[in-house]
């Protein structure tokens, strides 16, 4: 079947930080042809934000809505039809989570591999609150947004790794998407379940430790987290101190890395040790998180870089080449909601 190139426009938008992709998916090798990252001050204006920067592809946004208490699962199932997957489903989910049963909650599934020989499914399954998704289009309707798809955050951003790790070693290795109001480990072995959890910590967690330890506002802390302005400039108080940004958010970094070795350690008795950790999402540009993160969890801790399986424009200057590269980490849920695999 002759498949041709089509455009995606991807957003990641959670209420706080906006992430934009444009992506010509079409070949061997799909390419980005824009991105963007911004802060939209009120829900009002992502509108006017998406349409500038989609142009003529404006019917063809992809968007995530949060999940904050999505459980996610790889579960192995008999080959079945769709049909009787989509009725039998929640009731096998419900042994894997307790509250998939009730009806404030809604299945979402995609279908990894068959293995036809041994007449197995795997499955991603998804719980998540159905209210969320009910609250995403509310918000985007108010900035005059229709969007042709919509999907969990942490689920396009499960789906990337699962299709850009596909040439993988048996390796174990992990991803910490730290995000806005909280943060997904994904732990994952060539030809083993995966292990995705959710942890309570995110960019949300860091801002507040620094306005409660500094005295300082909210936007004030973001920006600081950023490192968009220094410390001592909002607050002329600290300039003689010696306070780094790790320092600051001590208490945050140490919960983070606390929730995350749990986690590494459960995969660990099943699966062998977690040679490396890569960081993701807004978090992985908070100044010195990586070297804290691998101090206290005994492994390396690397950024993510979720674009790469994407080609990068010619035309691209080097400024712009290093900017992308610089910011590419908060990328991975905007570079699964491209779906780029699927051509």
């Amino acid at each position: 079947m002759i498949r041709f190139p089509r455009t995606v426009v991807a957003l990641d938008w959670t209420g706080e930080t906006a992430k934009l992709l444009k992506v010509r998916i079409a070949g061997s090798r799909s390419q980005i042809l824009d991105y963007a990252v911004s802060l939209p001050a009120q829900a009002r204006d992502i509108g006017p934000l998406v349409r500038d920067f989609a142009g003529r592809f404006r019917k063809q946004l992809h968007v995530t809505y949060p999940g904050r208490q999505a459980q996610i699962r790889q579960i192995d199932l008999p080959i079945a039809s769709e049909s009787d997957l989509a009725s039998s489903l929640p009731f096998e989910i419900r042994r894997h989570v307790p509250f998939a049963g009730t009806e404030d909650w809604g299945v979402y599934y995609q279908i990894l591999r068959k293995d036809r020989e041994k007449g197995r499914l795997s499955i991603l399954a998804a719980v998540a609150d159905r209210a969320e998704r009910g609250r995403a289009v509310e918000l985007l309707a108010s900035g005059g947004l229709e969007p042709r798809r919509m999907e969990l955050a942490p689920l396009a951003a499960v789906n990337h790794l699962i299709h850009a790790g596909e040439r993988d070693t048996d390796d174990c290795w992990g991803v910490l998407d730290v995000g806005a109001t909280g943060s997904w480990l994904v732990l994952k072995r060539r030809g083993a379940p995966l292990h995705v959890r959710s942890l309570p910590v995110g960019c949300a967690s860091f801002a507040q430790e620094i306005v409660v330890r500094c005295g300082v506002s909210r936007q004030e802390a973001d920006l600081v987290q950023r490192a968009e302005i220094s410390l001592s400039k909002v607050k002329p108080e600290w300039r003689d101190r010696t306070a780094t940004l790790p320092s600051l958010l001590r208490n945050t970094l140490d919960e983070l890395a606390v929730e995350t070795m749990q986690q590494i350690n459960q995969f660990r008795m099943r699966q062998g040790p977690v040679r490396r950790l890569h960081l993701g999402g807004g978090g992985a540009l908070v100044h010195g998180i990586a070297t804290v993160l691998q101090n206290k969890i005994a492994i390396p801790v690397l950024p993510a870089h979720p674009l790469q399986a994407f080609a990068i424009p010619g035309t691209w200057d080097d400024k712009k080449r290093d900017h992308f590269e610089a910011v590419s980490p908060q990328f991975l849920v905007a570079a699964g909601l491209t779906r780029w695999w699927e051509r």
